[in-house]
């Protein structure tokens, strides 16, 4: 059976799923998708919260073998970081990463639309022709 249609003195037509009159006031819309969004905005931020407690309690773990263990557990580099090796800061590394993230959990994530398409410095993309 197929929905029924309805056409509502708006002049909009309507129809549910069901085949019942849905929300044809635009006005009506656009509250039901904005309260969408806001509880998707509400249960994404409930999820970063849990992943940023979860990165800090795995970077303090970390932190705390590598200044607590009797053996070493990771190849460190005595010339410094690198493309394969942490550098011998790797420790004093962790806890700045650590004080970042508690500074800056609450602040909305943002990254400009252009960082992806930057070059890098003292460069130009290449011309194709």
């Amino acid at each position: 059976m197929l929905p029924t249609i309805t056409t509502r003195a708006c002049g909009s037509i309507c129809k549910g799923p069901d085949g019942s009159a849905a929300a044809h006031d635009r006005g009506t819309a656009r509250a039901i998708a904005a309260a969408t969004k806001a509880a998707d905005r509400a249960r994404h931020e409930k999820s970063l919260q849990a992943t940023i407690d979860l990165e800090l309690a795995n970077t303090q773990a970390l932190h705390a073998l590598l200044t607590t263990a009797k053996t070493e557990v990771i190849c460190v580099s005595g010339v410094g970081n690198n493309t394969f090796f942490y550098g011998e800061d790797l420790p004093e590394l962790l806890l700045t990463k650590i004080r970042l993230m508690q500074k800056y959990r609450n602040r909305k994530p943002h990254i400009p639309a252009d960082t992806m398409w930057l070059p890098a410095p003292g460069t130009t993309w290449p011309k194709f022709d």
